[in-house]
């Protein structure tokens, strides 16, 4: 196991320099994104790049490295993305490595399918046609509009195998168990999927996979013991072995884009963290969305072995 410590002012650094990879800004289309990205290598893995002996790579992260976009960090010396040369996924504490690298239970394969909810925010077209994508290559119907509603969810969370969600998300900083997804209104429930509802409420025993298609979805609030309260992490604590989230605010088009060809390789038998990471690989080599922004914002948490054909 390879170990890297990094100060506090090293992580102030990496944070602010971590900021032009996630935020929607030009420099993702220009050669300064390359400097960013070669920096942070630099920081963060070459110090122990002589210890990366095996293709995949699992992310403990501390501090303010939960909020890096591993995959876009760029070897200068290769000029190559670590996404290209390791699969990667996250655990969310070195405690909690663990129980997620034991064999996975055998999951259901029931799947829920909810895009572009009726709420008072701006509608989520894309969304919408991800959804769809998403359902049928499962061969299911997706749940859309008006029938996209938080009540489904908990109705129906402990039969599900597979939970998709193409919807409005917000990270709360101030009140993290505030942090929520927007669904739709109806049958005793608000449509705000909330945290601490999460936590409390939500049971997931046989979920094999959440998927969090909604803007940062993968951030949260630190905690003094380095691990971070937020959406994905309560996912986990309902029972999915693994969560696919955001970091960033989603590009509606990529993001369809991304599911539908990590669906393809994880119906082909691929596990959760090598179906992500082809799937990234396949819009680097798009010249629409090449650029990080676009595909590197995504990040899987939890038990990286996770299959559907299993």
């Amino acid at each position: 196991m390879a170990v890297l410590s990094v100060s506090d002012e090293e992580q102030r650094r990496i944070l602010l320099e971590s900021q032009a990879l996630r935020e929607p800004s030009p420099i993702l289309r220009e050669a300064a994104d390359a400097d960013v990205a070669a920096s942070l290598y630099s920081m963060l893995i070459s110090p122990v790049s002589e210890h990366l002996r095996h293709q995949h790579l699992i992310v403990v992260p501390q501090g303010w490295l939960h909020h890096v976009p591993f995959a876009a960090l760029r070897n200068p010396a290769t000029d190559r993305f670590l996404a290209e040369d390791f699969v990667l996924s996250l655990a969310p504490s070195a405690s909690a490595l663990a129980s997620l690298l034991r064999p996975a239970q055998k999951g259901s394969r029931e799947v829920l399918v909810l895009g572009d909810p009726a709420t008072d925010l701006e509608p989520l077209r894309e969304a919408r046609q991800e959804a769809q994508r998403v359902a049928g290559l499962f061969g299911v119907s997706p749940h859309l509009g008006e029938y996209a509603i938080e009540a489904m969810v908990h109705a129906r969370s402990r039969q599900l195998g597979l939970l998709h969600l193409a919807a409005h998300g917000q990270n709360d900083s101030k009140a993290p168990i505030l942090s929520r997804i927007a669904l739709g209104a109806g049958e005793g429930h608000d449509g705000v999927l909330e945290l601490h509802e999460i936590w409390d409420r939500l049971d997931l025993p046989v979920a094999r996979l959440v998927t969090l298609s909604s803007c940062e979805t993968a951030l949260g609030q630190l905690t003094r013991g380095d691990e971070v309260i937020g959406l994905t992490q309560a996912f986990l604590v309902a029972g999915s072995q693994a969560v696919l989230s955001a970091l960033r605010p989603v590009d509606d088009e990529a993001s369809a884009e991304l599911m539908a060809a990590f669906y393809r390789r994880l119906l082909g038998g691929a596990g959760a963290a090598a179906a992500l990471r082809d799937a990234q690989r396949e819009l680097l080599r798009d010249p629409r969305f090449s650029a990080p922004y676009f595909w590197a914002g995504f990040t899987l948490t939890g038990n990286p072995q996770t299959q559907w054909l299993s």
